[in-house]
Formats: structure tokens, sequence, C-alpha cells
């Protein structure tokens, strides 16, 4: 609803804001992913896209089709897991034995992983700023949506 798309919103303004502060930018379009990002990385010989791994079948297949569009498009995907307090490698058993109940779930993580420390935010200058001629896109609002603000 509004409010969650409202703070949805206010998050891409706030990393577009980081980004500038740090020399870059970030570019905002409206459609599927899996058109987009090969398109952008084909027009601007982007060799490399990094994002974040997803857990959901239907977000996953849509990795997938951004990851094979842009392998044709000349572009090597990297993912990274970004999903959870405890990176999904450090817990003390597989996701097939996770236990179905909080409590030992818990005590478990608790007594034998610990949260891995945050990768440092790059110093500023240190991320190149965007190619000449893409635009940068312009962030939504919530009337773009139907929405009114909350």
């Amino acid at each position: 609803g509004p409010p969650r798309s409202k703070f949805l919103l206010q998050s891409v303004a706030d990393l577009r804001n980081t980004l500038q502060n740090l020399g870059s930018n970030l570019i905002v379009r409206r459609g599927l992913p899996e058109d987009i990002i090969p398109d952008i990385a084909r027009r601007h010989k982007v060799t490399d896209i990094f994002f974040a791994e997803e857990v959901t079948s239907e977000e996953k297949n849509v990795d997938s089709r951004v990851s094979a569009r842009c392998g044709k498009a000349g572009a090597a995907t990297h993912t990274f897991w970004t999903s959870t307090m405890y990176h999904i490698s450090d817990l003390p058993f597989s996701v097939e034995t996770m236990p179905d109940v909080y409590t030992p779930f818990r005590k478990k993580v608790e007594s034998q992983s610990q949260v891995r420390n945050p990768i440092p935010s790059p110093p500023a200058g240190s991320i190149p700023p965007l190619p000449e001629g893409i635009g940068h896109g312009d962030i939504p609002k919530l009337e773009d949506y139907g929405m009114q603000d909350p």
C-alpha cells in the first residue's frame, strides 16, 4: 500500500543521493529488468553487473533471465547474498534441515554463528561517474502509481 510504497521511493531517492555524494548516480527505469538491464549493458558496453541474490522462485526466474540476456549483451553478472542478517553459508545447518520453529533456530544460530561485519561504504570519488549520454531517469512519485501520500 501507500506507506510501504512511500518508504521504497524514499529509499531509492536516498540511494541516488548517496551515489551522487560518491561521484556517481543511480539510473532509474520502469519496466522489466530482463529488458532494461541488458539494453543498458549493450548500449554502454558494460562488462560486469552486480546485484543481490534473490530468494523466491519468481525473483530467481527474473535473475536467470537477466543473467542470460546480459550474457548475450556481453556483460557478466555477479550476485551477492544480502537477504538475511546471517549469511546463508554461515548457518549451522543446511536450509533443508533448518528448524521449523523459531526458538530452536534462534538458539542454534546465536550459539553457533555470528553476524558478519558490514562491507564498508566506498570512499568519495571511488565510484566512477556514469557514462556520458545515459539519462538518469526520474524517481517516480506515489501519484505515478495511482496512490496518495498516506
